[in-house]
């Protein structure tokens, strides 16, 4: 009974479409990063004084809204019209923006919100082409750099202009690399999802040069045995 339970609990958020199924699991294990993030943020209203902090409500509302929408997008199969039917691009581009926000409006956790913006550059590797990688790379250096200097120039108490400038070549020495070796790691996806279409052709090839006559192209003898 529970197990039946389960696999209808299953099918209702994931739907039974395979495709459509691994897109959103995909997205629901971001949705808990999302959630991990959003409720540090939220706790860390409780005790700190930051007058920004007053934003940070409706930031968590914005961020929740935008997950719901993602969600709806992918469950209903409208995605799958796309091009880019996990909508990966969209996601990994949004979660950049949504991180450098946090970053300005949140300053107690900067610290973790560097190791998730590393964590979403990694997932790309497996998802996104080798040029895509690289270019969310480099957008999460800007997004986070434009964030760091909003911050340092407006509320320099908060944002130290040195420290953010140590922020600032950190991600951009290990931020740039994450998408430098994420956008390998996907050519060598590539290379090899390339050299498995062609083992099969070429298995299939030579199962036809062994069960058909070269000349006439017909089945042979030990086509006929098999």
């Amino acid at each position: 009974m529970l197990h039946r339970c389960l696999s209808s609990l299953g099918a209702w958020v994931l739907g039974d479409d395979p495709r459509q199924r691994r897109h959103l699991g995909r997205f629901l294990i971001s949705a808990c990063v999302y959630a991990f993030s959003l409720a540090a943020q939220a706790y860390v209203t409780v005790w700190d004084g930051f007058v920004w902090l007053d934003a940070v409500q409706g930031y968590i509302a914005a961020v929740a809204l935008a997950i719901v929408g993602f969600y709806v997008l992918l469950r209903s199969s409208l995605s799958l019209r796309l091009s880019d039917p996990a909508l990966t691009v969209p996601q990994m581009a949004f979660a950049i923006v949504a991180l450098a926000g946090a970053y300005l409006i949140n300053p107690p956790v900067r610290g973790m919100l560097l190791m998730i913006v590393a964590l979403v550059l990694v997932y790309g590797a497996f998802a996104l082409t080798p040029q895509n990688c690289r270019r969310l790379g480099a957008f999460s250096v800007l997004a986070l750099g434009t964030a760091m200097a909003t911050g340092a120039l407006l509320a320099p108490e908060r944002f130290p202009p040195r420290i953010e400038a140590l922020h600032f070549l950190f991600s951009l020495v290990v931020l740039s690399s994450i998408g430098l070796l994420a956008g390998q790691l996907s050519r060598l996806r590539f290379d090899l999802r390339a050299q498995k279409a062609e083992l099969r052709q070429a298995l299939d090839r030579i199962r036809h040069l062994a069960t058909r006559d070269d000349l006439t192209g017909l089945p042979n003898r030990r086509h006929a045995q098999q």
